[in-house]
C-alpha cells in the first residue's frame, strides 16, 4: 500500500486515483503523519457494499440486530415476512 499526503493527493489527485485504480493496491492518506483515509478501488458492486458498511444506520441497526440475537430475540420468521410482502 502506497502512502500520500493530503497535500500530495490535492496536487496529484488525478494522477493518484488512476495509480490507486490500474494497480488495484489501495493508498494510505496520511495528515501530518498519520493516517486519515484509504483510497481505494471500486467495481459498482464494491461501491454499495462499501457505502452500506459505513453508513451509521446501517451500522446501528446491524449492532442492534446482532444484540438482540444474543439476547434470544431472534425475529419473525422468514415465511411471515415473505407474507407481509
Amino acid at each position: 500500500m502506497s502512502t500520500v499526503g493530503v497535500r500530495e493527493l490535492a496536487t496529484r489527485a488525478s494522477m493518484i486515483v488512476a495509480e490507486v485504480e490500474t494497480s488495484g493496491k489501495p493508498a494510505l492518506v496520511t495528515r501530518r503523519g498519520r493516517p486519515v483515509a484509504v483510497l481505494v478501488a471500486l467495481n459498482e458492486d464494491d461501491f454499495y457494499d462499501v457505502v452500506l458498511a459505513k453508513a451509521p444506520e446501517y451500522v446501528r441497526d446491524r449492532q442492534d440486530a446482532d444484540t438482540a440475537i444474543a439476547r434470544g430475540n431472534l425475529g419473525r420468521p422468514l415465511d411471515e415476512v415473505i407474507a407481509d410482502l
